[in-house]
């Protein structure tokens, strides 16, 4: 249980309320504003600069596992926005959560997390409109009716971003002395021997 209070999870939750913003937004107004999508993938770099600097503690990220999973994520969602069915600011918004999966793990770890936040929030969105779909009655051909698919898919995604520090826990996971967290690429709050 002490796992899920490492520190070097803190991007998590920052991912996950910047979803919570975003879901508000786009629930109450259909769109997702640049001023949230774009600072939120800006700071996301910032803070995997300070990451790859060792400043702040991770669990493998950094600023290179950020920048390309930032661009995973948009390339996930670019189809569904191609095909006119998510909305520029949905993606953007995944990008910025692809960001900050970046902060907290390596690469390869961070991509599937992002994978499976994808599909979870997919496959939220499309019960969403299905079930709108039944509670409008028949759509004409004509009319499609909007959908917050912003709202669904951040909560598919907080759900799989709330399982990450549980999923693949080993006892023999921790580290045990100083040297070995160094060794292994894990740092500490503090810069002291």
């Amino acid at each position: 249980m002490a796992r899920s209070f490492d520190a070097r999870w803190w991007p998590l939750p920052i991912a996950a309320s910047l979803l919570l913003l975003a879901a508000a937004v786009n629930f109450e107004t259909l769109r997702i504003p640049n001023w949230l999508t774009l600072p939120s993938i800006l700071a996301a770099w910032l803070a995997a600069l300070a990451v790859s600097g060792r400043v702040l503690p991770s669990r493998g990220g950094g600023i290179g596992p950020s920048l390309l999973l930032t661009f995973f994520a948009g390339m996930l969602l670019a189809p569904l926005y191609g095909a006119e069915w998510l909305g520029a600011g949905c993606v953007k918004m995944h990008m910025a959560l692809g960001a900050w999966i970046g902060c907290a793990l390596p690469a390869e770890k961070g991509a599937k997390v992002t994978l499976v936040m994808t599909l979870v929030g997919g496959l939220a969105t499309v019960a969403g409109f299905v079930i709108q779909t039944f509670l409008l009655g028949r759509l004409e051909a004509d009319y499609w009716p909007l959908f917050p698919a912003q709202v669904t898919l951040s909560l598919g995604a907080i759900a799989v971003l709330c399982a990450v520090p549980f999923v693949g826990r080993q006892p023999t996971d921790e580290i045990a002395s100083p040297t070995k967290a160094r060794e292994a690429g894990h740092y500490a709050w503090t810069t002291k021997p």
